[in-house]
């Protein structure tokens, strides 16, 4: 019983957070070279052009040329290499993810920023499409961990703002699971008018 109480909350879970995922921003690029930066691990800026790959396959490398003429100043990097890359006004960074339901070691991947903030939301194309959350450099929070622990999972995200975890923790009107991107939204906002 547990078990199928388990798979209940993980489809029900991850279907949500793939259709919310949706009125997010995506990559729409098309297949061709567009002018680019990557960031390299000491935070060197190289500014040039990149090739807007796949979904999947931007996630598993970027093909950075220093001219978009010469096929000689090609180079391939792996997530392993950089801390972000960018294709025009869009942005892949490196962050250690292991997939929606956290099995083993994360793997260092790339991943599209679906929208920036304090708490970013990033996009994930597996076989299917998927998202997380992750503040700075923290550990991504699943749509999968936050459906098993929401409280636990969501103070990972927001717990330092007191105000904003005490109305999850009571359980207040538009504070729930299904209000996650509404939360996320609150918090960052905060964030920002803290900074200005």
């Amino acid at each position: 019983m547990k078990k199928l109480l388990l798979l209940l909350v993980f489809i029900t879970s991850t279907t949500a957070f793939r259709s919310a995922a949706q009125d997010y921003a995506k990559n729409s690029l098309s297949y061709k070279i567009y002018p680019g930066t990557v960031t390299t691990l000491d935070g060197k800026v190289i500014e040039g052009y990149v090739l807007n790959q796949s979904s999947e396959q931007n996630q598993k490398e970027c093909i950075f040329y220093a001219d978009a003429n010469d096929s000689r100043s090609k180079k391939i990097y792996r997530p392993e290499d950089l801390i972000s890359y960018n294709i025009e006004n869009y942005q892949y960074r490196t962050v250690n993810y292991s997939g929606p339901i956290k099995i083993g070691k994360s793997v260092r991947r790339f991943a599209f920023v679906a929208k920036p903030g304090a708490i970013t939301t990033y996009a994930y194309w597996g076989p299917q499409e998927e998202m997380f959350w992750a503040k700075g450099n923290e550990e991504p929070v699943t749509g999968t961990s936050l459906a098993m622990g929401f409280k636990k999972n969501m103070a990972k995200l927001i717990g330092d703002d007191t105000e904003l975890m005490g109305k999850v923790d009571r359980k207040e009107k538009g504070y729930g699971m299904l209000n996650i991107l509404d939360i996320i939204n609150e918090y960052n906002q905060k964030a920002l008018t803290k900074v200005q």
